[in-house]
């Protein structure tokens, strides 16, 4: 199924609205790519709008939030404390302000899916949070800053740069460091979503904190091998590094649709099958002249599991965040 694109009609009555709005269209994000575990994100063309107005005063009739998309239940409980929180952050010293902001969302991005969906809603906020205070938003600052609320820098790197992006928090511990590069057109991206999901926060407290010598070194090579096969658009050693040892083994008991999806089209037309980000998605990317052929396998399976899990059919996305006029 294509991702839907969000609905871009306002929701409140124009006498609401302030001159001082900031509109926002951020991708969503699938990280670590198998070996490349909080270093590589891609951005997807699955997408989140925000609106966020600055009220002439405070309305407390007008709710904080209003949202649509998928998982909108979700979206209108958990997301206004989160945005509040990171608004608190960015917009220090002035709390009348924050109680003036309304926030519209209408996210295709699911939540506890692994497409870096926090992390989207963190860079677009900051992103609008600099423009209604009158500052140029500056790159450096949004993604330090992005990595800082996220505790990692791949998926906001990913939402706010577009495209295929190596990071690296530099020696300082402070400074990102993100190189964006370019992923081959032509290899799109199928994603097998299950109906459940799961915290990043789950996903990681199942990981050791310590990891065999080899199996860092493993994906140490993987990880460079990748990076080869991406550039030179190579298939077939894309297919070989497309293998972890960091963190997959120690999820793949919180999500059983792993290692059956990859067992099952280990040989098939796909150029991988990992996990996308925690999880609960699975990623398997594929050059565009086998999709369909792929996209039919993978339906059959899904109907012989009676499974609730869908597909998404998407693509890089190479543009990044962007601010709309509407």
């Amino acid at each position: 199924m294509k991702a839907k694109q969000p609905n871009r009609k306002s929701k409140h009555s124009s006498k609401h609205i302030s001159t001082d709005r900031v509109t926002v269209e951020v991708p969503g994000s699938t990280a670590n790519l198998g070996p490349g575990f909080d270093t590589l994100a891609l951005a997807l063309t699955i997408y989140a709008r925000l609106t966020f107005t600055l009220l002439p005063e405070n309305d407390e009739n007008i709710p904080f939030v209003a949202a649509s998309g998928v998982d909108q239940s979700t979206l209108e409980t958990a997301i206004p404390r989160f945005i509040f929180k990171v608004l608190q952050e960015r917009i220090k010293m002035q709390p009348q302000m924050i109680k003036r902001l309304r926030l519209e969302v209408d996210s295709q991005i699911p939540i506890g899916r692994g497409f870096g969906s926090s992390a989207a809603m963190v860079m677009a906020t900051l992103y609008a949070s600099d423009r209604l205070c009158k500052r140029v938003p500056d790159q450096q600052s949004l993604l330090s800053f992005g990595a800082a609320i996220e505790g990692h820098p791949d998926n906001a790197a990913a939402s706010l740069l577009g495209g295929l992006v190596v990071t690296s928090i530099a020696d300082d511990r402070r400074t990102v460091l993100a190189k964006r590069l370019e992923w081959p057109d032509e290899w799109h991206l199928i994603l097998v979503v299950p109906p459940r999901q799961l915290t990043t926060a789950t996903a990681r407290s199942v990981l050791p904190k310590t990891v065999p010598h080899e199996d860092a070194v493993y994906n140490v090579q993987r990880t460079a091998l990748l990076l080869a096969a991406i550039q030179n658009k190579d298939e077939e050693l894309a297919k070989e590094a497309l293998h972890d040892r960091l963190h997959e083994k120690y999820r793949a008991e919180l999500i059983p649709e792993l290692e059956a999806l990859k067992k099952e089209f280990r040989d098939s037309a796909a150029i991988g099958c990992v996990l996308s980000g925690a999880g609960s998605s699975i990623l398997m990317p594929v050059h565009e002249r086998k999709k369909k052929d792929l996209l039919k396998q993978i339906t059959n399976w899904l109907k012989q599991q009676g499974t609730d899990s869908h597909i998404l059919d998407l693509k890089a996305d190479q543009k990044g965040l962007k601010e709309l006029n509407v």
